[in-house]
């Protein structure tokens, strides 16, 4: 069998049970963009090229000055027998992960999902040392920005883990039951 490519996203997906969503994603195809994620994404070039450009970034009240970042860093590593595991992390500078957000929710929701501890585990599997992720979020429609540190540790990795486990095991198990693998 061939390998299933999988994501935070397509894992996040599967949890909501947006099961259109894992189908065009497993398929490649391009999902409808929102006017916020647009938005989004704007902000997100504007704050990659500043980064490029002067090893820095003013987002909100704060400057995030960087040694060495690498932005929009892919990476993909072979995950058990049936996955390849694919994570786009948004500037890797040093041992420091930062990941940008925009938009009204909370730094606190996005600290609690399983994006960072995934990415932990992706970078761990790769032989890339993280440390710490550093979310970085801004309000466009409040001018407010706010950061949240998430430190990696071991536990971090096995409930990353045990995540794309049960999830990709669902997507697996779904993408079957259509006969697309």
């Amino acid at each position: 069998m061939k390998r299933i490519r999988i994501s935070y996203s397509m894992l996040s997906a599967m949890k909501r049970g947006d099961l259109n969503s894992v189908v065009s994603m497993y398929l490649h195809k391009e999902m409808p963009r929102t006017e916020e994620q647009q938005e989004g994404l704007l902000y997100h070039k504007r704050w990659e090229e500043s980064i490029k450009k002067n090893k820095a970034v003013k987002i909100g009240q704060g400057e995030y000055i960087f040694n060495s970042p690498k932005c929009e860093q892919k990476l993909e590593v072979e995950y058990g027998e049936d996955f390849t595991l694919v994570g786009v992390f948004d500037c890797l500078d040093g041992d420091r992960l930062y990941e940008w957000k925009t938009g009204t929710q909370d730094v606190g929701s996005y600290a609690a999902s399983y994006q960072l501890p995934i990415y932990f585990l992706l970078a761990q599997l790769k032989g890339i040392k993280i440390d710490e992720a550093w979310i970085v979020h801004y309000n466009q429609y409040t001018n407010e920005g706010e950061m949240a540190i998430v430190k990696n540790s071991p536990l971090a990795i096995e409930e990353a883990s045990n995540y794309v486990d049960t999830l990709g095991g669902m997507v697996k198990s779904y993408l079957q039951q259509l006969k697309l693998i």
